[in-house]
C-alpha cells in the first residue's frame, strides 16, 4: 500500500528564507512548532505567544495567524500533521476518538510547551523523535504510527487541562474562516469576490471589509499568496509533478504566468526550487524552506 503525504517535516532557517512578517496564514492541519534557537512571536486575531528556543508551539486546525517578529537567527522544526491520518491509515477508533475531542475545542487555538513542565518534555521528545525517523527504513511507517498515537494522546491530556474560555470567534472571524476554507477547497478553481461572499453567505462588499479588517489584504491577494504556498508545498515534496501540471492544480491561468510569479516570489524558476529540494533530501541538510508549512 502506498505510504499517504500527511506528514511534512521541515526545517526552517528564518534568515535564509523568504520570509515576510505580518502576513497572515490559515493552519489547516495540526502543527507542531519546535524553536530550535532564537524567538519567534505568533498573533492570532486575539493575541500574541513569544516562543525561544526550547519551546514548542500547537497549533489547531482552522486557526488564523501570523509570525509579527523574527529574529534573524531563529530557526524551527516543523511537524504539519493532517487530522484525517488518524482516521484512515494510520488510525483507529479510539485514536480518531481522542482527535475529535482535540478539535472539538475551538477555544484551543494554539498552546505553548516547554522542558519545565512532564508533559511539555514528553511532548516534545515526542515530537522530535518523529522528526527524524528516517524515511528510508523499512519501519518508518511503523515508527511513525507508534509517535503519532503518543504525540495525539499527549495533547489530548493538554487539551482536557486547559480551562474553557468563555470568549467566542466573532461573527466575522467565523466569515473569514469560512471564506478561506472555501479557497482552500476551490483552489484549482477561478475564484471571485462573489464566490467568497456566497462561502460565507455575505455581500461582496461585507467580504473585502471583513479581509481588510482583520489580515490587511485583498481577497484577490491572498488568493494568489495562498497559491503559491500551495505550489512551493508540491515542489518541495519527494512526488515529481510537472510545472504545468501545479500551475492547473493551483489555479494560475498559465504555466509561464505561474513561473514568472514564483520566480518574483522565491527569487528562482520552479525547476531551481526542485532541484534545491531534491539534493536537500538526498543530503545532511535539509532544504530551508517556508512558505506552505501554514497550510
Amino acid at each position: 500500500m502506498e505510504k499517504p503525504q500527511f506528514i511534512d517535516r521541515r526545517n526552517l532557517d528564518l534568515k535564509k528564507s523568504p520570509f515576510k512578517t505580518g502576513k497572515w496564514r490559515f493552519c489547516d492541519t495540526i502543527k507542531l512548532l519546535y524553536v530550535v534557537n532564537g524567538e519567534i512571536a505568533f498573533r492570532s486575531l486575539k493575541k500574541t505567544v513569544w516562543a525561544k528556543g526550547g519551546e514548542m508551539l500547537f497549533l489547531s486546525p482552522n486557526t488564523l495567524f501570523s509570525i509579527d517578529s523574527v529574529p534573524e537567527t531563529s530557526s524551527l522544526e516543523i511537524l504539519s500533521i493532517q487530522p484525517e491520518i488518524f482516521k484512515g491509515f494510520y488510525g483507529d477508533g479510539l485514536s480518531a476518538q481522542i482527535l475529535d475531542d482535540i478539535l472539538a475545542r475551538p477555544d484551543v487555538e494554539y498552546f505553548k510547551a516547554s522542558a519545565k513542565s512532564s508533559i511539555g518534555r514528553r511532548l516534545i521528545q515526542a515530537e522530535k523523535d518523529l522528526f527524524n525517523i528516517n524515511k528510508k527504513s523499512e519501519y518508518s511507517l511503523l515508527n511513525e504510527s507508534i509517535k503519532l498515537l503518543q504525540i495525539i494522546q499527549i495533547l489530548s491530556e493538554v487539551v482536557a487541562g486547559k480551562k474553557q474560555r468563555i470568549s467566542k470567534p466573532s461573527l466575522a472571524e467565523k466569515k473569514l474562516v469560512l471564506m478561506l476554507r472555501y479557497i482552500d477547497e476551490n483552489i484549482a478553481s477561478p475564484i471571485t469576490t462573489k464566490d467568497l461572499g456566497a462561502a460565507a453567505d455575505i455581500k461582496e462588499r461585507e467580504c473585502l471589509r471583513i479581509f481588510q479588517d482583520l489580515i490587511k489584504v485583498s481577497p484577490g491577494q491572498y488568493i494568489m499568496q495562498r497559491r503559491l504556498e500551495m505550489a512551493e508545498s508540491m515542489l518541495s515534496g519527494a512526488q515529481v509533478i510537472s510545472t504545468a501540471d501545479i500551475a492547473k492544480k493551483c489555479g494560475f491561468v498559465s504555466s509561464s504566468y505561474f513561473i514568472k510569479l514564483f520566480k518574483r516570489t522565491y527569487g528562482k524558476t520552479p525547476g531551481q526550487y526542485v532541484l534545491e529540494a531534491t539534493v536537500s533530501r538526498n543530503s545532511d541538510n535539509p532544504l530551508d524552506a517556508l512558505s506552505d508549512f501554514f497550510g
